[in-house]
């Protein structure tokens, strides 16, 4: 202990008497200080979020401008299906690079906030963190925060933009809503389709049987309807399988409105959020339709995954080694990530 001391006060000693003369030196040399240029330094550029992917910053500088927002999901780097790995998130505009939730497949679905990941073919509602899929004997529904379920007989799940859960059974496309005036009956399950409002819920038929067929060409018979995507509490999309080939037609107000041929009837099914328009990847092929429903938009290249922004005014799809962000309002790619990902999310 006394020799700590006593070397701390040497220390101090020696510390004052070099100021003492680093003074006396400062005085006598001033003015040849003065008449010197001074010694430059070298200074690393500040780091921006957006280093992590090629042209970053200028690119953030672009996001911000036009307004871009929300979190891109992508499949972590060098994805291999079968280990649980955390999803990348890239928030944007700024393009800060942070860790989604976890999931054990390469091509998975996001909740709406961003918090829960599953396979690809889940549906998610898009106000609460609920999912639903199909089981192969019926079609289920999950609360991520509770995992408590509801199973209902049918297939084709899918959400309206409130929230109300539709779904295909009987051959009628049917809706659970807490709109219960008239209903004849009513359930209440273990979960919430919508946060804060009783879980009690009634059936109504949206589509029935003979509407779901009313523009199907004279001798052609449907034979089910492979997926549905709402783009309002009235108004659908579906893809269906008919005895004429696959065909993707619109409904309005539990009227069929459109229908057009199809290549075949694979998915998934988007809605644009806000919009009219609808996205379906068939295999590598994407392709946006409008309300009547005819071809709007189609990248030339393979697409792996795709989805919309949460306001619906960007497309986000992927490719084979970049993601691009497509401007709804024209239709024209406005953006390209070097970045390469086999599933994608928009929340």
């Amino acid at each position: 202990m006394r020799r700590l001391l006593t070397l701390a006060i040497a220390v101090g000693l020696a510390a004052l008497v070099a100021v003492a003369a680093v003074d006396a030196l400062r005085g006598s040399s001033e003015s040849q200080v003065a008449d010197t240029d001074p010694v430059p330094t070298r200074t690393e550029p500040p780091r921006s979020a957006a280093d992590w992917v090629g042209d970053g910053p200028a690119i953030a500088a672009r996001l911000t401008r036009l307004g871009v927002t929300g979190t891109l999901y992508l499949s972590a780097d060098g994805c291999l299906s079968g280990g649980v790995e955390a999803l990348r998130a890239v928030r944007l505009p700024d393009l800060a690079l942070t860790e989604g939730p976890e999931i054990g497949s390469c091509a998975f679905s996001v909740s709406s906030d961003g918090r829960h990941a599953a396979g690809r073919d889940a549906v998610w509602s898009p106000v609460a963190p609920v999912l639903a899929a199909e089981t192969g004997t019926g079609v289920v529904l999950i609360d991520a925060d509770t995992e408590a379920e509801w199973q209902l007989p049918g297939r084709a799940p899918a959400f309206t933009p409130d929230g109300s859960f539709a779904l295909v059974h009987h051959g009628a496309i049917v809706t659970w809503t807490n709109d219960c005036d008239r209903a004849t009956g009513t359930v209440s399950p273990a979960l919430s389709l919508v946060p804060g409002e009783p879980a009690s819920y009634c059936r109504r038929v949206a589509v029935g049987r003979e509407a779901l067929s009313g523009r199907l060409p004279p001798g052609a018979r449907l034979r089910r309807v492979v997926s549905q995507a709402w783009t309002s509490e009235n108004d659908l999309t579906a893809l269906l399988e008919t005895t004429a080939g696959a065909r993707i037609a619109t409904y309005e107000n539990g009227r069929a409105a459109a229908l057009s041929p199809f290549t075949s009837t694979l998915g998934p099914l988007r809605a644009q959020p806000g919009g009219v328009n609808v996205g379906v990847l068939d295999r590598i092929a994407l392709t946006v339709f409008d309300a009547q429903p005819l071809p709007l938009f189609s990248p030339s290249l393979a697409t792996l995954a795709y989805d919309w922004s949460p306001r619906g005014d960007w497309l986000a799809y992927a490719g084979d080694d970049a993601v691009y962000l497509v401007r709804t309002s024209d239709w024209t790619t406005q953006f390209r990530l070097r970045v390469s990902t086999q599933g994608l999310a928009w929340r």
